[in-house]
């Protein structure tokens, strides 16, 4: 078998599109194949995605595999890291087994390297990804949750409206300010595109309050009390943020609120004036490869992650990856 190994162009999207439906169209119900299908035509024009970093595997011409590695910028208590997400890894179903898949993260991880990335992350499958050195059981997925009864009851009038251009600069300012002490989270960026969300099922929202912003909330559109991220400005924004989530979810079958919070965290003790349980669990699907073996920052992650089990950081999905 002569396979290539080489970066995507235009003329290949229709091959890799083929290749991603064909390669997950059993392994996934319902629409979630389809998701996969198009998953590179909404990465790409995400502002950190790097051409060298969109790979296809070919052979005769023909597209039989696709990894596509996007930068993301990571921040470890406050340190920033250049970090790849993998999403996604696909191999025709006549060609899997052969190495296709191996040789493709191989070749993703030497050109990540060489361009300065100090690690890759991923949700991926448990027996397949430790191969190349990926450590399972690095993040979780979830944070906290708060029974329906004992969200904050305040009576302030809350607008919430999409996001907006001009919204952008103070959000960033309150994720950085819930953000400072978190042991791993995942910075969505300093543009537009990085806030609003990509589909349908989600919807991310800025809160206002007498003119001014207060927050910011990004939820399933259907299951409203399932939040993917929930940041107020201060303690008293945080307590009418809950409130008005209360009132959103006051007639459904929602018994809690589930928010991708550190409950470890001192800012989320200070800011959440209400009882809540964690619901931490540090996934065997979320993966680690160091991708740079000197990078102290993220030497440290590790020994933190390896320490205890009791030592957690939560993988807060940006827009951009929320399904990838």
């Amino acid at each position: 078998m002569n396979l290539i190994i080489r970066k995507e162009t235009q003329k290949d999207y229709n091959g890799i599109a083929e290749t991603c439906l064909l390669a997950f169209r059993k392994r996934k119900p319902g629409p979630d194949f389809f998701r996969e299908m198009i998953l590179g035509d909404v990465l790409r024009h995400v502002k950190n995605y790097d051409n060298d970093l969109a790979l296809v595997a070919e052979v005769e011409g023909i597209i039989v595999g696709y990894a596509l590695f996007v930068p993301v910028d990571m921040y470890i208590r406050g340190e920033l890291v250049k970090a790849v997400n993998l999403s996604p890894l696909a191999v025709h179903p006549e060609y899997q087994s052969l190495g296709v898949g191996g040789k493709l993260l191989m070749e993703g991880h030497k050109v990540a390297k060489e361009k300065g990335y100090a690690m890759s992350t991923l949700f991926g499958e448990k027996d397949y990804y430790p191969r190349f050195g990926y450590r399972a059981k690095m993040f979780s997925p979830s944070g906290l949750k708060i029974s329906k009864e004992n969200l904050p009851q305040v009576f302030t009038e809350i607008i919430e409206r999409p996001v907006e251009p001009q919204d952008i600069k103070e959000i960033v300012e309150i994720w950085h300010n819930w953000n400072k002490d978190e042991p791993l989270a995942v910075f969505p960026g300093n543009n537009f595109l990085d806030w609003v969300s990509h589909e349908r099922e989600f919807t991310a929202s800025t809160l206002i309050k007498e003119g001014k912003i207060i927050g910011y909330i990004r939820y399933e559109v259907e299951r409203p009390w399932v939040m993917m991220s929930l940041i107020g400005k201060n303690k008293e924004s945080t307590s009418e943020i809950l409130a008005h989530v209360g009132k959103k979810i006051e007639h459904t079958e929602a018994e809690f609120v589930h928010i991708p919070l550190n409950p470890s965290l001192d800012l989320v003790k200070d800011y959440l004036d209400c009882n809540y349980i964690p619901n931490v669990f540090m996934s065997i699907y979320g993966m680690i490869k160091i991708l740079d073996e000197y990078n102290q920052t993220v030497l440290d992650y590790f020994s933190y992650i390896e320490e205890s089990e009791e030592n957690v950081a939560i993988f807060n999905s940006p827009p951009a990856i929320e399904w990838a």
